[in-house]
């Protein structure tokens, strides 16, 4: 059992929270393409929050995430129409190569040692077809989010000086729009 395991029922006790946190967020968000958009994969999906207000504007949503305890509670707390798998994203998602118009992974990469972020990443752009976006911390810190990502022992502190550097290398492009506090949309283009 991980750790998302173990945490996926009260974490499921934010998702109104996180709920009305995408509803601010992700109009302008999808606003931002330079074309309409139609499907969408959330790597990474945990309860399901982001799913659920993507497919409220109207997308055709997929989530996936490697933790079952989440995706019983997304199952659970979202839109029957959403469709959930379980698996490690980066030992592969098993999806057709270029699948989805957009796939993302919200506060996922951070937490991955640098292997395992590649390896998401090409994962990542296998299966979009047109831009890939990480939603996740950017150079901005903040105490709290300092130290929770410490407890989780991840790679927050490393993942947040070459995240930039890394998205180059893989995609050959990147653009960003920042978000309140310190998150940021990293949006790369599928070639």
């Amino acid at each position: 059992m991980n750790l998302f395991d173990l945490i996926a029922r009260p974490y499921a006790l934010f998702y109104r929270y996180q709920m009305r946190g995408f509803n601010q967020s992700i109009p302008a968000f999808l606003a931002s393409f330079p074309e309409p958009i139609e499907s969408i994969l959330d790597v990474g999906c945990g309860t399901g929050a982001m799913c659920e207000v993507f497919q409220q504007n109207g997308l055709i949503v997929e989530g996936c995430d490697q933790s079952e305890a989440m995706l019983k509670q997304a199952r659970r707390l979202t839109s029957k129409a959403i469709r959930y798998t379980r698996v490690d994203a980066t030992k592969g998602l098993d999806y057709p190569e270029k699948s989805f118009d957009v796939v993302i992974a919200s506060f996922v990469a951070h937490g991955l040692q640098k292997n395992d972020r590649m390896a998401l990443y090409k994962q990542m752009k296998r299966v979009a077809r047109k831009t890939v976006v990480l939603h996740d911390y950017g150079q901005k810190r903040q105490i709290v989010s300092d130290f929770l990502e410490w407890l989780e022992r991840g790679d927050y502190f490393r993942f947040i000086k070459v995240v930039d550097e890394e998205l180059i290398e893989t995609f050959g492009n990147l653009s960003k729009i920042n978000e309140h506090g310190s998150s940021v949309w990293y949006k790369m283009e599928v070639k």
